[in-house]
């Protein structure tokens, strides 16, 4: 994140323990939770392959989401690219001066057939921001590095970076942490609020909203905000407020 303003992602990545003479590569073509193939794989550019002495590998790209690495005998092998990244979206990784995204199924490739393995992935934030946020857990005291144990935890788990702010609060103990992309302008009571302003909030329950919302959300009409609520942002406030309770 050196220049986040040429909104590019630089990964590097070091794959360890291999066996065979090559090792594919994946990106993901979508995201947990998300409705749509993404095709991440368009935004991958400046792909390298080295042994650890930094020699170059030869390599090519077998589909538009695969790249094969040769590397007869070697155990251990690193990996460089760029990810172009400049589109807002809850499932797009996205990088300027204000802050960093990271959808880690955009960003973070896995070994093919191999998605149990655990990883280990350090953020290097741009030299004028203040914090990493994520639902990974920390690999250690060094801060900004964060283990996954197996790729489908890794990829359940976005990354915020930039100065943010964090509020924090505890309920029966349970730490719990928000980060707020634009400190003193956001803030989650304020958002519920807005959500219980929309006038179809009372006419229309969570529960309802999600047999709707495909006819409605997705296609509006002009009555749609006095007859209707978000499944998405309904849901959220009602996840949380449950999670709260059970925890």
């Amino acid at each position: 994140m050196d220049n986040p303003n040429t909104h590019y992602f630089h990964v590097r990545m070091l794959v360890n323990e291999l066996s065979g003479d090559n090792a594919e590569l994946k990106l993901p073509n979508w995201t947990p939770g998300y409705y749509w193939i993404m095709d991440y794989a368009k935004h991958i550019a400046s792909f390298k392959a080295k042994d650890k002495d930094g020699k170059p590998l030869e390599w090519e790209k077998t589909n538009k989401n695969t790249w094969k690495i040769y590397k007869p005998g070697l155990k251990d092998i690193v990996i460089e690219y760029d990810v172009y990244s400049y589109n807002l979206s809850v499932a797009d990784p996205y990088l300027d001066y204000g802050r960093a995204f990271i959808s880690p199924t955009g960003v973070f490739m896995h070994l093919a057939g191999q998605l149990d393995l655990p990883s280990t992935v350090k953020i290097i934030p741009y030299k004028e921001w203040e914090s990493v946020c994520t639902g990974l857990n920390p690999a250690d005291d060094s801060g900004n590095v964060f283990h996954a144990p197996n790729f489908d935890v890794l990829y359940d788990s976005p990354i915020l970076a930039g100065n943010l702010e964090i509020i924090q609060f505890e309920i029966d103990t349970i730490p719990y942490y928000v980060a707020v992309e634009k400190p003193g302008n956001t803030y989650l009571g304020n958002a519920i609020r807005a959500y219980e302003r929309v006038p179809g909030s009372k006419y229309q329950s969570a529960t309802e909203s999600s047999f709707d919302t495909w006819i409605n959300f997705f296609n509006r009409s002009s009555n749609s905000a006095n007859a209707t609520i978000s499944y998405y942002d309904k849901g959220c406030a009602l996840g949380m407020l449950i999670d709260l309770a059970i925890r």
